[in-house]
């Protein structure tokens, strides 16, 4: 986990020191958090107005600074949000592709019909997208074990990406610790991605780049 002192405010990394780095390194960022049930529910409420707020203002830095494309998984949680945002950014100005990479036809089977993370939302997103990847189409269209497939699509999104921006408390062992956001920073780090953390508590957030990634 990281130190408390390696956390900054988001108004903070707007400064110089990333924007070169940016600039140079990052031009795809795959994005990875948990479900709506491990942070502010189902209903749309103001935690989840703030989480969107504050990520579009990052999404918006981004873009400024190169990047070009954003991969999320079309998941209830953080990816419908990180999604929203990309679309916030894009009717903002920003000329960027907003991409959703599926694990396999139907993973909203049993979601609700309705509201913010339901059914009826999550296919006007996937009309709305620039690209919807099939990952289960790299296996032959094949589902039969379906957590397996979710993994699958988070590491074909972080394969496809040079920075992973991931929904997590950096004080919390990613590397330790259960879950398909846990497992999918296992696999970022075990690839050299650089992974930037943005708190759910606190919505400041800390970035480790590999010393290989730094120049």
């Amino acid at each position: 986990p990281m130190r408390k002192e390696q956390c900054i405010m988001l108004s903070e990394f707007y400064g110089n020191t990333y924007q070169d780095w940016f600039s140079k390194h990052v031009r795809t960022i795959a994005f990875t958090g948990p479900r709506p049930k491990k942070l502010y529910g189902y209903q749309w409420n103001r935690q989840w107005q703030h989480l969107f707020a504050q990520l579009t203002a990052l999404l918006q830095f981004c873009a400024s600074h190169g990047t070009a494309a954003f991969l999320s998984g079309g998941a209830q949680g953080f990816d419908t949000i990180a999604f929203d945002a990309v679309q916030q950014i894009k009717a903002d100005g920003c000329a960027v592709e907003n991409k959703i990479y599926i694990p396999f036809p139907g993973q909203d089977a049993r979601w609700s019909q309705t509201g913010y993370f339901g059914q009826t939302q999550y296919h006007q997103r996937l009309a709305e997208a620039d690209a919807v990847i099939d990952v289960s189409a790299r296996f032959g269209g094949r589902c039969t074990n379906a957590v397996a497939m979710l993994m699958k699509r988070n590491e074909a999104m972080i394969d496809d990406a040079d920075l992973i921006i991931g929904l997590w408390n950096p004080s919390r062992d990613f590397l330790l610790e259960k879950g398909g956001t846990a497992a999918a920073l296992r696999y970022a780090k075990a690839k050299g991605k650089p992974i930037l953390f943005l708190n759910p508590d606190t919505l400041t957030c800390a970035i480790d780049i590999p010393e290989t990634e730094r120049s």
